[in-house]
Order: structure tokens, then C-alpha cells, then sequence
């Protein structure tokens, strides 16, 4: 039966008087405890906004995902997921950073810089609480020296023990959101920024500009080419920019993106000539260091990305954050799978039980969807086909005397379906 959504008031109204009848069952009859009185157990769905995505270097099959308030691990290549720390930080991880000799020791960046020196198991804030840490970066030649780029007040910090204590830098021209160092050249560094691209030659104490705002608008990414060290790439809102002599010149290399914002970078660490560029019209990719780019059906194409890592190892597993939880491809990217059992990061706006069916949930999940449930919240299906805008909704009712009809409410008014009960990918 082809779906039949409509904007349907008249009979919405007309139900009024039975759903106040109605709704006071559900709460004189409410599910039983799976886990014991006044005890919860989750019941999921898996997924929900992936944004922070990160690979160990010591260990390909452990990745890190942000999402939500935590911070989620998978330690057999995103197959499954846990929550490994949550709380600490407020709304967001905005980037993670490996010891370059002990890859078990972790610095993340948030609201502040934390450490970890098991793997992501436990962090403890060592310093710059309250500034907005938007990216970090590890001396390769001497992991006493990090550098943290933020957008508050204060821009650039460096600490040389290791972030028990930081200093503020003379850069602060700007709200920094990407930082690079030349690995061959460890006092050369690279801030993306509001006002474009600088670059400094003495370990962040002097800095100038690179490369203006007016060609690039905010830069959000930098990316070094690990075979070229003077080759670098900009993430940036008009697009992708390329250097081959450490900044000296830029080239914006756009060809194929579409007019894309640019938000993510990820150089490919087997084959530098593949690149990835990521951003809210999906992700592209090129195989000729930027000449030429195209998109590729991360989650469908357009769909907007949010966290990108790139796996050195054989299997060249690249990952995708994206509204719907994390997405891994072991083909560069021709085809995509979910990876989120276990990853429970979803809000749901809004719940309603099946009066016909005590087991039967339906669920709105912001970025998702409509959710349907037939074994009391253990698994769930998406039930969103037709439904063009899965931002807009709020609100779910089922008709309690008509079954199979549901009606969905948002901002852009009252949808209805008469299939609720069809398999999954109907508009139910």
C-alpha cells in the first residue's frame, strides 16, 4: 500500500475527546521494571549525533567517538561501543590528541584540556578550564609540548611540562579553530581562524598572516600531508586550499565540491594523494591531492558530517560522524555501514506506547526520525518514509480507537499515516 501522509487538523481535532479519555491509562498502567523498583536500564536505540572521531596510533581497532555528554570507545574497530567517560566536560569534545611515544595517554579538548593515561578510561582536567579548547596538537619531538588553539577570549596557549601549567600566547587576533605543526620543523605552526590562516616560526611566540579570510572565510581544518611536510590543506567555509610551500602561497582546489563549507580534513596516512573533505553537504574525496573531488554516499549523499578519522592500517577503515551515530567504510568510501551497537547517545522528544500492543513504542529521535519498537524498547526501526524533514517534529499521537493510524506534529503542522502496522521503511 503506497504511504498516504497528509496535513490532517479536522480529524487530529475530532480524536481530541478520546486521547483525554485515553492518555490517563498510560499512566495508570505503566511497564514494568526490567531491572527492579526504582532502578533503570537502558534500552537504547543505539546511535544519536557522532561528532569528535578518533583512531589510536598505537592500535587501529580502538576508536573514540564523542557523543552527546560522553565520550563512547570501541576497542574491536566500532563493531561495538561503551560509554568510556561522561560528565566531566560540558556539551561537546572538540578534538583528542595522542602522546607521540605512550599512544595510551590521551589529551582531549573541550571546556578546558583533559588527560587520560588509560586509553580513555578516566580523564582528569590538568588545565585552561573554562576556554573553549578547539583544537590541540603534540610536539612529535618532545611530548613535554603541547599546544592548544581555543575561541574565547584567549586564542593560542603552550605548555612545556606536559599541561600541568599553560601560558597565553602572543596570537590572539582572531577565534582559533584548527592548528597544525610541520613535523619536520617542529617550531613551525599553522592556526586556522576566523580571519584566515597564520603561521608562526618560533613555537607560537610570533605569528603573522598566511593567507586572509577574504579568499578562505573561516577556516575550520588543517591537514599536513605526512609524505610532504610542505604540503598542508585548509578546511575552510569556501572550500578546500592547498599549499606546497608551508604557506608561503595558497590554491583553492574546489574543483567537484560543490560550493561546500568545508568543516573536516582527514589525509589519507597509506596514500597521501587520497584526501577527505567533510562538511554539511557530506563528504568528498580526492585521489590526486585535491585537483579534483568527488562526493562519496557517507550515510547518502549531502547527508551533513560531523566527525572523520582515517585508519592506518591495511584495512584503511575510515570512519564518519554524522546526526544518525558513526559510519565506517573499509572501501575508501564506495560503501558505508552503521557501527553503533552499544553507542546510546540518542534524545528522544517524545514517546508514545501502542494501546493495542502494550510492547509497540513509537519515539521521535532528533536528526533520526520516527522510531517504532515491537519488543518493549530492546530494537527499534526507522518509520520516517515520507516524511521529507525529520528536524521539524515534536509531538506523536495514535488514534486509540482506529488502529494503525498515527499522527506526528511539528513545526511544519500535523502529518497523519493510516500504515503503521507495514514493515519497516513504510511510513509508519
Amino acid at each position: 500500500m503506497a504511504s498516504r501522509l497528509s496535513k490532517d487538523r479536522r480529524d487530529f481535532k475530532l480524536l481530541l475527546p478520546a486521547l483525554a479519555l485515553f492518555l490517563p491509562v498510560i499512566f495508570l498502567f505503566p511497564l514494568k521494571a526490567q531491572a527492579g523498583t526504582d532502578t533503570w536500564t537502558s534500552l537504547g536505540p543505539d546511535g544519536g549525533y557522532v561528532g569528535t572521531l578518533f583512531i589510536s596510533p598505537a592500535n587501529s581497532d580502538v576508536v573514540l567517538a564523542a557523543a552527546g555528554h560522553g565520550l563512547f570507545k570501541s576497542s574491536n574497530g566500532g563493531a561495538t561501543w561503551k560509554l568510556a567517560y561522561s560528565g566531566a566536560w560540558y556539551d561537546y569534545v572538540a578534538c583528542l590528541a595522542a602522546d607521540p611515544v605512550d599512544p595510551n595517554t590521551l589529551y582531549l579538548g573541550s571546556s578546558g584540556v583533559y588527560k587520560s593515561t588509560d586509553s580513555g578510561e578516566s580523564w582528569s582536567l590538568i588545565g585552561l578550564q573554562d576556554e573553549s579548547i578547539q583544537a590541540l596538537v603534540i610536539d612529535p619531538a618532545n611530548r613535554s609540548t603541547i599546544y592548544a588553539a581555543g575561541d574565547s577570549m584567549t586564542n593560542f596557549f603552550k605548555s612545556l611540562d606536559g599541561g600541568q601549567t599553560w601560558s597565553s600566547g602572543a596570537f590572539n587576533q582572531a577565534p582559533a579553530f584548527a592548528l597544525a605543526i610541520d613535523p619536520t620543523n617542529v617550531n613551525t605552526l599553522y592556526l586556522g581562524t576566523r580571519d584566515g590562516i597564520f603561521k608562526s616560526l618560533d613555537g607560537g611566540v610570533n605569528w603573522t598572516l598566511s593567507f586572509n579570510s577574504a579568499s578562505t572565510g573561516l577556516v575550520s581544518a588543517l591537514a599536513v600531508d605526512p609524505s610532504a611536510p610542505g604540503t598542508l590543506y585548509a578546511g575552510a567555509d569556501k572550500g578546500v586550499f592547498k599549499t606546497v610551500n608551508r604557506g608561503t602561497s595558497w590554491t583553492p582546489v574546489n574543483q567537484g565540491l560543490d560550493q561546500s563549507s568545508i568543516r573536516l580534513l582527514a589525509v589519507d596516512p597509506r596514500i597521501s594523494s587520497v584526501v577527505y573533505a567533510a562538511g554539511s553537504k557530506g563528504i568528498f574525496k580526492t585521489t590526486d591531492r585535491g585537483s579534483s573531488w568527488t562526493p562519496i554516499p557517507a550515510g547518502g549523499i549531502g547527508t551533513s558530517i560531523s566527525g572523520l578519522a582515517v585508519s592506518s592500517s591495511p584495512q584503511q577503515a575510515l570512519y564518519a560522524g554524522s546526526p544518525t551515530g558513526v559510519l565506517k567504510s573499509t572501501d575508501g568510501g564506495a560503501s558505508w555501514k552503521p557501527m553503533n551497537s552499544g553507542l546510546r547517545a540518542t534524545r528522544m522528544d517524545a514517546l508514545v506506547q501502542d494501546p493495542f500492543d502494550s510492547k509497540t513504542f513509537f519515539a521521535i529521535v532528533p536528526g533520526i526520525g520516527i522510531l517504532k519498537s515491537s519488543d518493549g524498547g530492546v530494537k527499534w526501526e526507522p518509520r520516517s518514509h515520507g516524511l521529507a524533514d525529520l528536524s521539524f517534529l515534536e509531538h506523536l499521537f495514535i488514534d486509540p480507537v482506529n488502529r494503525g493510524t498515527l499522527y506526528a506534529t511539528g513545526a511544519d503542522g500535523l502529518f497523519k499515516t493510516l500504515e503503521m502496522l507495514e514493515t519497516p521503511g513504510s511510513a509508519s
